[in-house]
């Protein structure tokens, strides 16, 4: 298997634990993606190539919410 394919099957099979994790167990994303990262053997450290931009905009606003990250300014609607 070339570094590329087994890249690409390790994303996919990331994703797809994540994504299991919060719709079916209903964890946060910082739950999911340790929980992926430990069944796959993954630090995570290194998972961060394996994330998509949905979920690290998912991730940063969970941050937000349990006030881990700064909280931006939002404008009046």
């Amino acid at each position: 298997m070339t570094d590329d394919s087994e890249f690409k099957d390790t994303k996919r099979k990331f994703l797809r634990l994540v994504s299991m994790y919060i719709e079916d167990v209903e964890a946060s994303y910082i739950d999911a993606i340790l929980a992926a990262c430990e069944e796959l053997d993954i630090e995570p450290e290194e998972s961060t190539k394996y994330i998509t931009v949905p979920i690290k905009e998912k991730l940063y606003r969970e941050g937000q919410t349990i006030n881990i990250l700064p909280k931006t300014a939002k404008l009046p609607i």
